[in-house]
C-alpha cells in the first residue's frame, strides 16, 4: 500500500475515514489474508518445509499472475481482481490450516484461560 498519507485535524483527531481507491481497498484484503494465513500456519507451533514452500509459491504466484494481467491487459482492473481471488484463496487456507493445528489451539486456548491475571508469566 505504500505511504499514506495522513492529514489530521487540528485536534489531531480523524473524524472519517481515510480515501482509499478499489486497489487500495484489494491490498489491506490481501494483507489481511496473507497474516491471517501467516497465524494459522503458525499456529500448529511448527513450520514445515511443505508450508513454507507453499507460503512462497503463493507469494511468488501472486507477483507473476499480477504481471502477467497488467501486461495483457494494459490495465490495471485484471489485476484488481486478482489480489481479491488470492485474498480469498489465502482465507480458505487459514480455514484448512486452523482446523490442522485445531488441537493445538485449543490446547493453548484451555492453558490461556486456566491462567489467574496474578501469574508472574502474565505480568512480565
Amino acid at each position: 500500500m505504500g505511504a499514506v498519507s495522513v492529514n489530521p485535524t487540528t485536534t489531531g483527531i480523524l473524524t472519517r475515514a481515510l480515501p482509499l481507491d478499489a486497489r487500495q481497498v484489494a491490498e489491506v484484503w490481501l494483507t489481511a489474508a496473507q497474516g491471517l494465513f501467516g497465524v494459522a500456519v503458525l499456529a500448529s507451533l511448527s513450520l514445515e518445509l511443505g508450508e513454507a514452500a507453499l507460503l512462497a509459491g503463493l507469494f511468488l504466484a501472486q507477483f507473476v499472475v499480477g504481471g502477467l494481467l497488467r501486461t495483457a491487459l494494459h490495465n490495471s482492473v485484471g489485476a484488481d481482481q486478482e489480489l481479491l481471488v488470492f485474498s480469498l484463496a489465502y482465507l480458505v487456507l487459514s480455514v484448512v490450516f486452523a482446523i490442522q493445528a485445531r488441537k493445538v489451539i485449543a490446547s493453548l486456548w484451555r492453558q490461556l484461560r486456566g491462567k489467574s491475571l496474578h501469574s508472574p508469566v502474565l505480568q512480565k
